[in-house]
């Protein structure tokens, strides 16, 4: 592993948009120490275009996948080329909503944790509505108690809430 601590892998696909804002959100944050890896199922070649304007910002690597993956396969390749202990999945359509976010996860870190998550807010584009989403003290406590509750159902939130270390299997 590098010296690098997180690893953002971006499953992406079309939404060039989004990703846009997505890659604005992650080059204002103050916590540097931290690689992007974008994977790509598009049909185009627009994502590819759009991220070698960007590659100079911060580290970054793009990858193509052909055939393309679809959405669960793709989110997991971008795992494999993660130079990190750390990998932080967010999806090409949720971005960073303040510059102190990474600063917030790598803080989370210590030697004994594993997985990470935070709360988080669902933001409406069609009306511009943001309604919080982070989970009550009693369902924490409920996983805390027992995580395996985590796999049950979707207890979190979307996995661009969360950071896990590269040891979890």
């Amino acid at each position: 592993m590098d010296d690098i601590l997180i690893s953002i892998c971006i499953p992406a696909y079309e939404r060039l948009d989004f990703l846009k804002r997505l890659i604005e959100s992650i080059s204002i944050q103050e916590y540097r120490n931290f690689e992007v890896i974008v994977t790509d199922d598009s049909k185009t070649d627009q994502v590819a275009s759009f991220i070698n304007n960007y590659k100079s910002w911060f580290p970054m690597s793009y990858h193509k996948n052909v055939p393309a993956l679809g959405t669960s396969k793709n989110m997991v390749e971008g795992m494999k080329y993660a130079r990190s202990r750390w990998i932080k999945i967010i999806h090409d359509d949720d971005f960073f909503a303040s510059p102190k976010a990474m600063g917030e996860y790598a803080d989370a870190i210590s030697h004994n944790t594993r997985f990470i998550f935070s709360g988080y807010n669902a933001y409406f584009e069609n009306t511009g509505k943001i309604v919080d989403k982070t989970i009550s003290t009693s369902r924490f406590k409920n996983i805390q108690k027992s995580p395996s509750v985590l796999f049950a159902d979707n207890k979190i939130g979307p996995p661009s809430v969360s950071m896990m270390h590269a040891s979890v299997t």
